[in-house]
């Protein structure tokens, strides 16, 4: 999946060979299809974060499946 980013984002993207845990510090590793397929937009909605926060997750532990369940 061919992702473009808008550099106002601040997105980086990773490095071949880099994993999930290779995010600098400040940075959170996010699965693309999180946007696409999950159709989760940025800023996080208030359901979202509540959602989180009551299950006491961040959102880089969850997966595209788990975040369509979301």
């Amino acid at each position: 999946m061919d992702v473009q980013t808008p550099p106002e984002c601040g997105a980086i993207h990773p490095q071949e060979g880099d994993t999930a845990a290779d995010a600098p510090a400040g940075y959170v590793t996010m699965w693309a299809d999180f946007f696409g397929v999950c159709n989760l937009r940025l800023p996080l909605t208030v359901f979202v974060a509540e959602v989180l926060e009551w299950y006491k997750i961040h959102i880089s532990q969850l997966s595209p499946f788990g975040m369509i369940r979301v």
